[in-house]
């Protein structure tokens, strides 16, 4: 626009171009902002809100924040949902001809976060999604550690299933793609994720494999498990637009990305949300009040990343038995190797974020402090490598040979970087002495002229008389004479006046002029040799990234081994052993409620499943005794053995499964128009979906959401279709007493927590013994909840009359001799028919359709049930 000052037109050239950013444009010490821009930041980050001249007479709005205290300020934004885009000025404005250059150097979102200030201690997953015919898929990386990787094309829903298992904070699709970003939305929702857009043909196959193989300098990428276009075709144009976003938005090579590969989901054990959630994994129930998750538990590791390996462990267990052995035979070693445990784990507690330091030296972004930080961590590997060449278990011997100390790296920065350096990088003092002669000569010039303004300001004192006589700076005058108003008579007729103060003149004299332009001069010059110098330092470090990278992953790899074995001391687990069916524990205990009750209150039970006379247990017992518990304590000790951990317990044999399930309890979700009822329906179909005859199976009070009869007919459906068709390791609690009649069954059998009649009142004794319950003991556990006794009494008449008429009832129906086999097996086929909805992937025309054929199939079932 014409009369547009000159820097507005700079400015808005610049923002045309980076519309759906925040612009954080530099002017001197501050990042300005400018117009919507201004108005948002001001508003979301408390600032004042100004105003500057953008021409013609137009004020146009603005706010700023200092540049060497905006990571905070930009981790808000990015927290709030906004991209931040970093405008620097890329010139010396004392150098520059008219405006100063500015260019965007990166843009900051969620997923492509490097400060360490704005990240958690666990991983910052981005995540692109792409689509192939039915087929979608996934590339997943970690922009502040360098992991990387795509998963097998599946279908889109348990493609999305697998992907919310890493909680990304962003997830980038192709900006013509908006059908999967629908399905992305509606499966993983909006809460803490970003949705962004990126180049429609970044996603295209070709191109995506064009740049994976650029990116990794490969002329094929079946080095990476790439070999059927048509198969892994979504996988790859995932990974390749994914990698393009961040490399567009960090402006730079991701050079801590060195590794790629594709993963299946069999490759782990499945644990949807749902399980994730009962079983407390990441994050407890009532974490509000401090109670720990299992990874909280478990987690003993000293070093940053040996928390993220261990996390991404308990996210995906290992299938595999011969790994799983491998793993409890490393932390096995250091269960009983005291010494080297101990001696490791002091040399780990120095070493800092390696991983995290390492991909901000690729991204040309570390500062002084993070160069020190990992001269420190590099200076403890050969004490560590020390004790990695005592072990003797197969996989650390591996671990040994190819144990890279990085020792030259940490005489380089010993030699190069000041062990006082500064955070700023233009404030000098960040080379050491020694490393740079010219550096050397000047800082010994900067130094000879502070003596040389020690002496002359003794000499000016001696010569005028003047005791108080000062000599001070400031970027206006730069060095002055400064003499106090009552002593202005004794200023020498050779002293020009240069600024008259309050109480003071200051003065300045030729020598002092001749020896600033020396001084500053040289101080320029050596905080600009400083910042090259230092630019070229971290750049040689670049060189050296992967070396590091796969350093800090074996240490990481270590720190996990070591740490589960403390854990294991510290709580006393046990190594469990993996076999093919079954399980048979003896005293096992669940990791977070003995944390809660201490282990001295803990009662202990044993777990016994045999895949063919007691693969089925149906649990019965009062509320409050314990049912829950040992249902979870099955499902994590499982877990924890198939990550490489001990397990709760005194001895522990378990069947090596391909997936956990766990459906305990249900919470509303009404913002989705979901009763828990419905809830309830959706993880249990899903179990039915997916659960194998290799699977574990927890399931507490199904059925209980609906009305007593709906519930009992639905739970009894789901126990013969489980035993029956899917025959998956499962423990089912109810309270439901009608169906230990199913203990008939092959398969099943009953099993109850012990209760003590105790005159009116009942002791829960938490022990699990074989058969039925006797009774639901309900009213008692209300008594013990304090209600009324006038309640208590009404509810112990009434539950007389309905036992009554329920045997009244039952004798109706033996008479009436209906064929409860054939109602059975209409059932079966009913609860074999919702399994087979994949509800997600439906459209509602089509879930419209199926409830119509649904309906009629009840009427013909209710028909012959009247018959």
């Amino acid at each position: 626009m014409q009369g547009t000052t000159p820097m507005f037109k700079q400015y808005n050239a610049i923002k045309a171009e980076h519309e759906d950013t925040i612009l954080f444009f530099r002017m001197g010490d501050f990042y300005e902002m400018f117009g919507e821009d201004a108005e948002t930041a001001s508003r979301v980050l408390g600032l004042a809100l100004t105003a500057r001249d953008g021409g013609n007479n137009v004020k146009v709005p603005m706010c700023g924040v200092p540049f060497h205290s905006s990571e905070s300020y930009v981790a808000t934004l990015v927290s709030q949902g906004y991209k931040v885009a970093i405008c620097e000025q890329v010139e010396d404005p004392k150098e520059a001809k008219g405006l100063v250059k500015r260019e965007v150097i990166r843009i900051i979102t969620p997923g492509i976060v490097l400060d360490d200030q704005m990240l958690a201690k666990d991983n910052n997953y981005i995540a692109a999604v792409a689509s192939s015919g039915k087929k979608t898929s996934f590339a997943i990386a970690d922009a502040s550690t360098g992991a990387f990787f795509a998963l097998y094309p599946t279908e889109t829903g348990k493609a999305l299933e697998e992907l919310d298992r890493y909680h990304p904070v962003e997830i980038v699709y192709s900006e013509a793609d908006t059908v999967l970003l629908a399905h992305c939305q509606d499966i993983l929702g909006d809460h803490g994720i970003q949705y962004n857009g990126h180049y429609e043909h970044a996603f295209h196959l070709e191109d995506a494999e064009a740049y994976l193989k650029g990116h990794f300098q490969v002329n094929s990428l079946e080095v990476f498990g790439y070999a059927n276009p048509s198969r892994e075709g979504a996988a790859i144009a995932a990974a390749g637009g994914l990698l393009s976003y961040i490399e567009t938005m960090q402006r730079s090579k991701a050079a801590n990305i060195t590794q790629f590969h594709l993963t299946q989901i069999d490759d782990y054990m499945v644990l949807d949300r749902a399980t994730r959630y009962n079983l407390e994994i990441e994050r407890s129930l009532a974490f509000n009040d401090g109670s720990p998750a299992l990874l909280d538990i478990l987690d003993e590791t000293k070093t940053a990343f040996g928390r993220r390996l261990l996390r991404q462990w308990l996210e995906h267990p290992l299938t595999q038995r011969s790994e799983i052995e491998n793993r409890l035979a490393a932390t096995a070693e250091f269960f009983h190797a005291h010494q080297e445990r101990e001696a490791l784990r002091d040399q780990l507690e120095h070493i800092l974020d390696m991983e995290r330091i390492t991909s901000r030296i690729s991204y040309q972004t570390a500062n002084a402090k993070d160069l020190l930080s990992l001269k420190q961590s590099l200076m403890r590997l050969p004490a560590i490598k020390r004790v990695v060449a005592q072990l003797k278990t197969p996989s650390f011997q591996v671990l040994d040979r190819s144990f890279d100390t990085l020792q030259d790296l940490y005489a380089f920065l010993d030699r190069a970087i000041a062990v006082d350096a500064p955070f700023s990088l233009r404030d000098g003092g960040l080379i050491r002495d020694g490393y740079n002669d010219e550096v050397d000569d000047l800082r010994s010039m900067v130094g000879d002229g502070k003596n040389w303004l020690t002496d002359f300001l003794d000499r000016e004192r001696e010569r005028t008389n003047i005791k108080n006589l000062k000599v001070g700076f400031n970027k206006v005058f730069g060095y002055y004479i400064e003499i106090t108003k009552s002593q202005l008579d004794k200023a020498p007729a050779d002293y020009e006046r240069k600024q008259t103060l309050a109480n003071s003149e200051r003065y300045i004299t030729p020598d002092l002029k001749d020896m600033e332009a020396k001084m500053l001069g040289a101080s320029d010059r050596l905080k600009s040799l400083e910042y090259d110098l230092f630019v070229d330092i971290r750049r040689q470090l670049g060189d050296h990234v992967a070396r590091i990278l796969a350093t800090s992953r074996l240490l990481a790899l270590l720190d996990v081994h070591a740490g589960l074995a403390s854990c294991a001391i510290r709580n006393q687990y046990t190594r469990p052993v993996p076999i093919d069916q079954g399980i048979s524990i003896r005293g096992l205990r669940h990791p977070m409620v003995e944390q809660a009750v201490g282990a001295t209150n803990y009662v202990a039970n044993d777990v016994s499943f045999d895949p063919v006379s007691s693969r089925f247990v149906l649990l019965t017992g009062p509320n409050m005794s314990g049912k829950s518990t040992y249902c979870r304590s099955i499902a994590i000790a499982s877990i924890m053995m198939q990550i490489g951990s001990f397990v709760p317990a005194e001895a522990a044999e378990i069947a090596v499964v391909d997936r956990v399930f766990a459906r305990i309890g249900a919470s509303d979700q009404l913002s989705k128009g979901q009763s828990t009822f419905m809830v309830e329906m959706n993880e249990v179909s899903n179990i039915l979906n997916y659960a194998t005859s290799r699977s574990l199976v927890v399931l507490d009070e199904v059925g209980r959401g609906t009305s007593t009869y709906d519930g009992l007919s639905i739970a009894y459906a789901i126990v013969r279709y489980m035993n029956t068709r899917i025959q998956a390791m499962t423990i089912f609690a109810t309270h439901y007493h009608e169906l230990t009649s199913l203990a008939q069954d092959n398969g099943i059998v009953n099993r109850s927590v012990a209760v003590d009649d105790v005159g009116s009142d009942i002791v829960f004794r938490h022990t699990i013994k074989e058969g039925p319950a006797s009774k639901s003991y309900g009213i008692h556990v209300a008594k013990m909840a304090g209600l009324p006794a006038e309640i208590i009494a009404m509810a112990e008449n009434a539950l007389q009359t309905l036992e009554k008429e329920e045997k009244a009832n039952l004798t109706a129906v033996k008479d009436e001799d209906i064929s409860l086999r054939e109602q059975n097996l209409q059932l079966e086929q009913f609860i074999s028919l919702l399994a087979d909805w994949d509800i997600e992937g439906m459209s509602v025309g089509d879930l419209l359709n199926r409830a119509l054929a649904l309906k009629e199939e009840a009427g013909r079932f209710l028909q012959s049930s009247d018959q």
